[in-house]
């Protein structure tokens, strides 16, 4: 992880702790996404905040979500654009709470099971989570369609590819993107496997 000031770590290791307390009482997993799992994946920059996906299926497990936030003294900000909430602590510690509705809730129990089979856990100022794969981030990123998502999907291809190929997480996150966005999303990944060789200055093949 890149090296974080002394006050903005303070504030993510609140962040860490409260989504990982959060999640416990929920009886649910985080799985990191955001800025600290594309840190993991290779490509750090600054955040000033913790970004955990769950699974939700219905209103209830919102109202459960939102209750449980409430007995810790967390406050309900905003809503996410991907459905969810981004919750502060009393000191301001922010915590975006993602949660895919629909059709996209599979995304998110699927990137939970993934981190867990693939045993990816990584110790987030001294909380245990689990880490969304460099595909099932792509497949936010899509999603979220910000300049910053759209950004930050460059900066990782650039940081996961080797004289000029990227080969190694390719087919499975190909493999994300086709079952739970289809296949005219694998077109747009190779598209930004392209941006991204162009900017390493190469030319060659994936």
């Amino acid at each position: 992880m890149a090296a974080t000031a002394e006050p903005m770590k303070a504030t993510l290791e609140e962040a860490a702790r409260e989504a990982a307390a959060l999640a416990t009482d929920l009886g649910r997993e985080p799985v990191l996404v955001g800025a600290l799992a594309l840190s993991f994946h290779g490509y750090s920059r600054e955040t000033s905040d913790v970004d955990i996906a769950m699974a939700i299926t219905s209103d209830t497990d919102l109202d459960l979500i939102l209750e449980a936030a409430k007995r810790r003294g967390l406050h309900a900000k905003a809503k996410h654009q991907f459905g969810g909430f981004d919750f502060r602590t009393k000191s301001g510690a922010r915590i975006d709470v993602i949660t895919l509705r629909g059709e996209l809730v599979e995304l998110t129990a699927d990137a939970a099971a993934e981190a867990q089979r693939s045993k990816r856990v990584w110790g987030v100022f001294g909380q245990q989570m689990l880490v969304a794969s460099i595909g099932h981030l792509i497949a936010l990123k899509l999603i979220g369609e910000r300049q910053k998502d759209k950004a930050d999907i460059v900066e990782l291809l650039k940081a996961r590819i080797e004289d000029g190929r990227w080969s190694s997480d390719y087919g499975q996150a190909s493999d994300v993107l086709k079952r739970y966005l289809g296949r005219y999303a694998v077109s747009v990944l190779d598209r930004y496997v392209l941006v991204a060789r162009q900017e390493l200055g190469t030319d060659a093949g994936q």
